[in-house]
C-alpha cells in the first residue's frame, strides 16, 4: 500500500524492503482530527 492518508492516520503504507523485510509506517493524526473522521466515516 503506498503511504498516503487515511481515517486513522496522517499517513499510513506498507512496504517490503530488498530483505525482505515487512514494514508498516503509521504517522497518527491529533485526536481530535481522529474523532472528526470517525464521524465523517461512520456517517457514509
Amino acid at each position: 500500500m503506498p503511504i498516503g492518508e487515511t481515517f486513522w492516520a496522517k499517513r499510513f503504507g506498507t512496504f517490503v524492503d530488498r530483505f525482505g523485510t515487512p514494514w508498516m509506517i503509521n504517522c497518527s493524526k491529533p485526536m481530535q482530527e481522529f474523532e472528526q473522521a470517525m464521524e465523517s466515516y461512520g456517517k457514509q
